[in-house]
């Protein structure tokens, strides 16, 4: 099957998983199906009916590639520009994560309670995408009223608005990639942040969720 997106060469990651017993036996490939609907791929249906689950959104923007990095990400640069070249990467990656959420048949009587958004940086996406991506999932799922709904984010890449948007939204856990607290390192590691930027996004951080 050939990619969803062939402009930029990513696939829409959109899993579904299942916390059961026999939890090994998804290994790593459960998370990793290229099946358009990935719930409907394991031997016996009945066992996605009765546990709690997850859902993980994929989304690739980044505003480079690390040198450590091996994952499915898009290189936007380090400035976004939302009326230029990223505005029509985004606009088709949105529109096929949204059509692959209408395609998935929710597992019945199942009960969402974990939402990720991972990348790549989610929080490079602009809120707009993420409320809607979160929309359609609360529609199709029954939610856990204590679920962990997780936002990866990188310093310099959200402002105190986005991430008080975020909370608003229904986002309550944040995972900060911040790798390391020496520059020089961060510099060898090609990442674009450094202990300034860490330190200001810790700070919004507590300053909208508290410590």
């Amino acid at each position: 099957m050939p990619p969803l997106i062939t402009s930029f060469h990513c696939r829409v990651f959109l899993f579904v998983w299942f916390f059961v017993i026999a939890a090994p036996l998804f290994g790593c490939h459960g998370l990793t199906s290229r099946n358009t609907q990935p719930t409907t791929s394991h031997p016996n249906p009945e066992i996605l009916t009765a546990h709690p689950s997850g859902f993980y959104v994929h989304i690739p923007y980044c505003r480079r590639r690390c040198r450590y990095c091996n994952f499915a990400i898009v290189p936007v640069g380090l400035s976004i520009n939302q009326q230029g070249s990223f505005a029509s990467i985004h606009q088709q990656y949105q529109a096929d994560i949204l059509q692959e959420l209408d395609l998935l048949p929710p597992p019945k009587q199942s009960m969402l309670s974990s939402i990720y958004f991972g990348g790549g940086t989610p929080s490079l996406a602009p809120i707009e995408m993420i409320q809607e991506i979160l929309r359609r999932i609360m529609n199709k799922f029954n939610m856990d009223v204590n679920a962990e709904i997780t936002m990866e984010m990188d310093p310099g890449t959200f402002t105190l608005d986005y991430l008080q948007s975020l909370k608003d939204s229904g986002i309550n856990r944040i995972s900060l990639g911040v790798q390391s607290f020496d520059d020089s390192i961060l510099e060898i590691m090609g990442r674009v942040h450094r202990q300034s930027d860490i330190m200001d996004a810790i700070q919004m951080i507590r300053q909208v969720y508290g410590d």
